[in-house]
């Protein structure tokens, strides 16, 4: 069963967030981050591990990592009204 989830909107990100699912980025040679401008986001720690590995056999000298979401922060936007 399949319990990763692919975020396309804000409202996603945050149920994934809430629910403290794993993320996926890559750090190259260089050091440098880089991430999924919508990423998957994994349920489970050996469902993220195991994408790792998957994507470090396919992209050698490139290392893979995940990550727990824990929390964020949103300032709603601000609309102001003429009196």
């Amino acid at each position: 069963m399949n319990n990763n989830i692919k975020i396309h909107s804000q409202i996603g990100a945050i149920n994934s967030i809430r629910a403290n699912g794993y993320f996926i980025f890559s750090v190259s040679p260089e050091g440098v981050f880089s991430m999924s401008s919508n990423p998957t986001i994994h349920a489970y720690e050996d469902s993220a591990r195991k994408e790792c590995k998957r994507l470090a056999v396919n992209n050698p000298h490139t290392m893979y990592a995940y990550a727990r979401l824990q929390g964020a922060e949103l300032v709603p936007k601000v609309t102001s009204v003429s009196i």
